[in-house]
């Protein structure tokens, strides 16, 4: 989905109206993936991970 669109974004909230059972199983896979990756530890490494290709070039 291109996240510029606005009718994508129309066409996936329509769809998970019409299918709150999916928004709901898709919701927690999400959430246990953002929980795993998305933590304080993971953002500093890439920071720092950038940070230093910047400083080589």
């Amino acid at each position: 989905m291109d996240i510029r669109s606005p009718k994508q974004i129309s066409e996936k909230i329509k769809f998970y109206i019409s299918n709150p059972e999916i928004l709901n199983k898709n919701s927690k896979e999400v959430s246990i993936i953002a929980n795993k990756k998305l933590t304080i530890e993971s953002y500093g490494e890439r920071l720092i991970k950038k940070y230093n290709e910047v400083l080589k070039k």
